[in-house]
């Protein structure tokens, strides 16, 4: 092999070589990220770094000359090269380099967990990305788009008042979550404070007057009220039009023939809505509730387009239901859940161990169910101390709207092999 073959092909091994190195370097750099050694140990990383890319480098040098034996740099070489990464005077640039690798992560994790992530949401990622004061957490609907949570240390500093700081995030990063006019299509329904002074503001969304079911948007504050995280199950803003192809009446006589005994209930309410389907799509719908007997009372959904059945459930039910979540490693997870109305728990009854004659969602008469509840931030205190409350994990979607740490505790407990119940006789078992 002549010099020059020799050299191309070792050009292509240094490319070839770096790749990994880096990879490793960019996963070594995010686990030093919350070190409190982390200037120290990324000088140190970056110094090592450059020795061997400076070994690389020299490759082709050394195949053209056949005099060297070893891809590393000289004695001299080296040194001043590491005393001029470790020199206290130099700029410390380590921030600026671990912000971009951040930011590299962060883009890729986004564009890995769906297809539907538009340019112009990375473009929104890249500008809220630059506003925030910490790495940004993103989890996306894998279908439509949508953000299910996207969460940092501060992604919005507080302004006049809560309400105020809450809309204006959402107006600055419109295209981030898809929603073309935020301040029209999210209401404020309810505000929260917990123990901790964070505050909770959860927000119903509707388009053009008419309101878009089961869907919501929760922006959460840390106690300086600025923004921490917002999530939710809703979906990207609706398109088409908002007049129906099917009547009111001829809704209803659909909604009678879904319900057991429909044909006899009495119709409590009626309401054209956009429907949020379990695939993030909004359908135009009549949603109409019937009522039977105390112990029925079905609300059913009916496509204001072609008439077919969205949806029909009796709201007095309390029964296992099957969903899914995403989990902390951003798997979406199968869940079994509770179903009590429109409401669902996250309460595993599916277990043998379970006993029938509980009545959940109630923790006090439930009893075999693994059942995940949410301290919200309560109590205070390293280690937390003093009284709490136990609030259990809910959602409207069976299949979204779950936070991530609870996902990832039900499907670890719910994942555990349990031990059959012993049925022998007391009589019959041996005494110790």
């Amino acid at each position: 092999m002549n010099r020059s073959n020799l050299a191309r092909q070792s050009a292509k091994f240094s490319t070839w070589i770096r790749r990994p190195v880096l990879s490793v370097a960019r996963t070594v750099v995010s686990r030093l990220k919350g070190h409190q050694s982390y200037r120290t140990a990324f000088k140190r990383l970056l110094a090592s770094a450059i020795l061997v890319f400076a070994g690389f480098q020299s490759w082709p040098a050394f195949a053209q000359d056949y005099r060297k034996e070893l891809l590393l740099p000289t004695p001299e070489k080296a040194a001043r090269m590491k005393a001029a990464v470790l020199d206290p005077s130099t700029p410390d640039r380590s921030s600026e380099i671990a912000q971009r690798i951040t930011n590299l992560i962060v883009t890729a994790q986004a564009e890995q967990s769906s297809s539907s992530f538009s340019a112009r949401q990375k473009r929104a990622l890249a500008v809220l990305q630059e506003r925030a004061a910490s790495p940004i957490d993103l989890k996306l609907h894998p279908v439509t788009g949508a953000v299910r949570q996207v969460k940092g240390d501060v992604l919005h500093r507080a302004e006049a008042s809560d309400v105020v700081t809450a809309k204006s995030f959402l107006r600055l990063n419109n295209e981030l979550l898809k929603i073309k006019a935020p301040d029209d299509e999210f209401r404020l329904a309810s505000t929260q404070t917990d123990e901790q002074g964070y505050r909770h503001l959860r927000f119903d969304q509707q388009y053009r007057g008419l309101a878009v079911w089961p869907a919501q948007a929760l922006v959460h504050l840390n106690a300086n009220g600025d923004v921490e995280m917002v999530n939710g199950a809703y979906v990207p803003t609706p398109d088409g039009d908002i007049a129906p192809l099917v009547d009111q009446a001829s809704a209803i006589v659909t909604a009678r023939l879904a319900a057991p005994e429909g044909d006899t209930a009495a119709v409590s309410k009626t309401e054209l809505i956009f429907y949020a389907t379990d695939a993030g799509i909004a359908k135009l719908g009549w949603k109409i509730e019937l009522f039977m007997a105390a112990h029925s009372q079905w609300m059913v959904v009916i496509d204001a387009t072609n008439g077919d059945v969205l949806a029909a459930y009796n709201k007095i039910m309390g029964a296992g239901a099957v969903g899914s979540g995403v989990d902390l490693f951003n798997i979406t997870r199968p869940l079994q859940l509770f179903q009590s109305g429109a409401t669902y728990y996250m309460i595993n009854t599916a277990k043998t161990m379970y006993d029938a004659t509980s009545t959940p969602p109630n923790i006090s008469t439930t009893r075999g169910a693994i059942s995940i509840f949410d301290l919200r931030n309560a109590p205070a205190g390293s280690p937390p101390k003093g009284s709490y409350t136990l609030f259990p994990v809910t959602s409207t979607s069976a299949g979204s709207d779950w936070l991530a740490d609870a996902v990832s505790a039900a499907y670890g407990l719910s994942s555990c092999a349990v031990p059959p119940v012993s049925t022998t006789p007391a009589a019959s078992l041996p005494a110790y």
